[in-house]
């Protein structure tokens, strides 16, 4: 099962869009987790799909304006979908249950600071996050992925209050970051240890020259030891 996730920066050039696009067919994840997307991006001919509610676009909304088919999160899954869950901000967060190959399986994704770290939403969705979480781990296997802006192995992007608790909400829901490692990264993807206690975990990057948007892809494939 590969899983990944990737911002897309609000895909602000419609030329950028046909090569994003055949981007995301060559990482040809099972679950893809975007972030900062919008309708332009379409992957339902080969997924199922999911998304945070659609930006309003008659005005500020939280202080930005958006445009037409902006959204926050999708998640696009090779695997049906059973259930819509829905979250503490779904403007900003999407949850979903999955009937994957090794059964019912929560996804959620999600921004921690829409906005960047520097502003009060960032606190806001730290805690929204810390509550989805902990109730969703409570309702079987879950994976959290998504933009944190919080680099967890390096002062990229530093905020070390930040990181602690999300460690520490980690150790307590028994969940592993598994690009915690990855450098100069903000996108991470998190997973229930018991479930990867079986499996061998190969992790990718692309567009580390930030060139499509301005953040890496990363995504780790399970493979059954």
């Amino acid at each position: 099962m590969k899983i990944a996730t990737w911002n897309l920066a609000r895909v602000q050039s419609k030329y950028k869009i046909p090569v994003i696009l055949e981007k995301i067919k060559e990482i040809d994840a099972d679950i893809l987790i975007l972030t900062e997307t919008s309708t332009a991006i379409d992957l339902s001919e080969d997924y199922f799909g999911v998304q945070s509610i659609p930006l309003p676009t008659d005005g500020l909304f939280d202080t930005v304006y958006y445009n037409r088919g902006e959204n926050r999160t999708a998640i696009w899954s090779k695997y049906p979908i059973v259930e819509n869950i829905s979250t503490s901000n779904d403007y900003t967060n999407t949850c979903a249950k999955l009937k994957t190959p090794f059964g019912n399986f929560i996804f959620y994704a999600a921004i921690i600071g829409f906005l960047g770290r520097k502003n009060p939403y960032f606190q806001q969705d730290l805690e929204n996050v810390q509550k989805d979480l902990e109730n969703l781990s409570k309702q079987g296997n879950i994976c959290l992925a998504g933009d944190f802006n919080l680099s967890f192995c390096d002062n990229y992007f530093p905020d070390r209050g930040a990181k602690q608790k999300l460690k520490d909400q980690f150790q307590e829901n028994n969940l592993m970051n598994l690009t915690e490692e990855i450098p100069n990264n903000i996108d991470h993807i998190v997973i229930n240890k018991d479930f990867i206690r079986d499996f061998g975990i190969e992790i990718s990057i692309w567009n580390e020259d930030k060139k499509l948007s301005d953040h890496k892809g990363v995504s780790v494939t399970l493979k059954k030891l």
